[in-house]
């Protein structure tokens, strides 16, 4: 499982290990559906869902360090906002 503390890049669905703090993110997307980035649990179970969006580059709000699935189609990007 990828771990990361400022960024990390991939493509389709991926289950990561964010290991920054509470805060701002970015969330860039170019794929053709929508993608949604879910907090899971220690069991690695859904928790709920952290931001959804189409293609483009969003801001959503870091709930903390955790594991998060990622659902996607496309190439996507995730980072702590600076």
């Amino acid at each position: 499982m990828p771990r990361f503390h400022d960024e990390i890049n991939g493509t389709g669905s991926d289950v990561v290990h964010y290991r920054g703090q509470p805060g701002p993110g970015v969330l860039r997307y170019a794929g053709p559906s929508q993608i949604q980035l879910e907090a899971l649990d220690d069991r690695l179970a859904y928790g709920e869902t952290v931001t959804e969006s189409r293609a483009g580059e969003h801001t959503f709000q870091w709930p903390g360090r955790g594991y998060y699935q990622v659902r996607s189609t496309g190439p996507w990007s995730l980072s702590a906002a600076c």
